[in-house]
C-alpha cells in the first residue's frame, strides 16, 4: 500500500483495487485485468477473515482496529464488490460490518477473588471492540471510590485499584463503540477482606486479651489461696482456744 511499508496490507486499499480491476476486466474485456483480479480476490478472502474481529474491522492485517471512517470506507468497498457479483462473502461481510456499527460493545468485568483492604489490586475489563470506557467502583453506601474514563482497544485491560477498607463494592463498566451505538455494560460485586494491618491488630488484641485473662486467673488463684490460708489459720486458732478452755476446767 505504501512504499515506505511494503509489507503493510491495508484492507480498504486491497478491496478498492479489486473493484477497479473487476471494472477494467468487464469494461475493457482485459484478460490481464481479470487474471490480476482473480489472484487478488483469493488473497482478499484471507485478508477479510483476518480483518473481521467479530465486532469491528482492523485497519491492516493483524494491526489495530480501524477508525469509524475507515470502517465505513471498507464497508462501502465490500458493498461495491457485492453489487458486482464478486461473491456472497462480500455481501454478508458488508451486512456484518454495518451491523457492528449498531451493536453495543460487549463488556465483561472480572474482579479479584479475595482482595484485601490497602493491598494494590485491580479489576479486569474485556471489551469486544475499540470503545470509550468508563469504570466506576462504589462502596456499600453508593459512594464512588474509583472512577476512570479512557478509550481502549479490543481486548482485556486492567484497572488498578487499592481498596481503602473492607466491605462490599460494586464494579461497573460502560463502553461506547465508534459512532452512536447503544452503550455496552458489565458489572460485578466484590467483597474486600480486612487489611493485613487490621488482622495483625486483631491478633494482637486477642493476645492482649488472653494475657489479661491469664493475669486475672493468676490473681484470682492468689486471692483464693490467701483466703484458704486465712480460713485455715482461723480454724487452727479456734481449736487452740477450745483446747485452752478445756485445759482450764
Amino acid at each position: 500500500m505504501y512504499s515506505t511499508e511494503p509489507s503493510l496490507r491495508i484492507l480498504n486499499g486491497h478491496l478498492r483495487a479489486l473493484t477497479g480491476l473487476r471494472d477494467l476486466a468487464s469494461l475493457a474485456e482485459s484478460g490481464e485485468a481479470l487474471r490480476l483480479y482473480r489472484r487478488g480476490e483469493r488473497a482478499a478472502r484471507v485478508e477479510l477473515r483476518e480483518a473481521d474481529t467479530g465486532a469491528w474491522s482492523r485497519y491492516s492485517d493483524g494491526g489495530r482496529e480501524a477508525s469509524l471512517g475507515y470502517h465505513r470506507l471498507v464497508t462501502g468497498f465490500l458493498a461495491d464488490l457485492c453489487e458486482r457479483d464478486a461473491g456472497r462473502r462480500y455481501c454478508s461481510a458488508a451486512r456484518r460490518f454495518r451491523r457492528y456499527e449498531r451493536e453495543p460493545t460487549r463488556v465483561t468485568v472480572r474482579v479479584p477473588s479475595r482482595p484485601r483492604a490497602r493491598d494494590a489490586t485491580g479489576v479486569a475489563v474485556w471489551i469486544s471492540k475499540v470503545s470509550a470506557v468508563s469504570v466506576t467502583v462504589r462502596d456499600a453506601r453508593g459512594r464512588v471510590v474509583l472512577s476512570r474514563r479512557t478509550t481502549l482497544p479490543r481486548g482485556r485491560h486492567r484497572i488498578a485499584w487499592t481498596p481503602a477498607r473492607r466491605g462490599r463494592y460494586t464494579v461497573r463498566a460502560a463502553a461506547t463503540g465508534p459512532g452512536s451505538p447503544p452503550v455496552g455494560r458489565g458489572a460485578r460485586t466484590v467483597r474486600v477482606l480486612r487489611s493485613r494491618a487490621e488482622i495483625a491488630r486483631a491478633v494482637e488484641r486477642r493476645r492482649a486479651a488472653a494475657r489479661r485473662r491469664a493475669l486475672a486467673r493468676r490473681r484470682a488463684a492468689v486471692r483464693r489461696a490467701q483466703e484458704q490460708r486465712r480460713a485455715a489459720d482461723d480454724r487452727r486458732a479456734a481449736r487452740q482456744r477450745r483446747a485452752a478452755l478445756r485445759a482450764g476446767r
